[in-house]
């Protein structure tokens, strides 16, 4: 299981340190946050694209959405024991447990019960098996 939330530590200090792609976006107040139950071997996380087909099994849009997380941001994989996480090129980047580690572009992460990964400019997900 996946929740995403709008996370102001995440915010803060991505905006105190510059790490950013849109500095100036303000941060939305009374986000609610969204489950998503993780099935299969891969669920890509995103925005929803109607022009393109896009449909992200962790689909980050809607209002207010986050407009540092691209249409295909990150992706997750099944593992033994797990998910692993892959950022195959996004604009912004992704973090995981941040400020501690950047994911390197299209290198698999394995992860553990309750990593956030931190994506956007205040998108904080958080795994939980169950």
């Amino acid at each position: 299981m996946a929740t995403a939330r709008a996370d102001l530590d995440y915010y803060e200090a991505a905006t105190a340190l510059g790490d950013l792609e849109s500095p100036r976006v303000p941060f939305p107040r009374g986000w609610p946050p969204r489950t998503f139950v993780l099935s299969g071997d891969r669920a890509w996380i995103g925005r929803r694209g109607t022009a393109r087909g896009h449909r992200p099994e962790v689909d980050l849009g809607g209002w207010p959405f986050d407009p540092d997380v691209s249409r295909l941001h990150a992706v997750l994989l099944a593992i033994a024991g797990g998910w692993a996480l892959m950022d195959p090129g996004s604009a912004g980047g992704t973090a995981l447990n941040y400020p501690t580690a950047r994911v390197p572009v299209d290198v698999l992460t394995p992860l553990v019960d309750g990593d956030r990964i931190h994506l956007g400019a205040w998108t904080t997900i958080t795994l939980r098996h169950v």
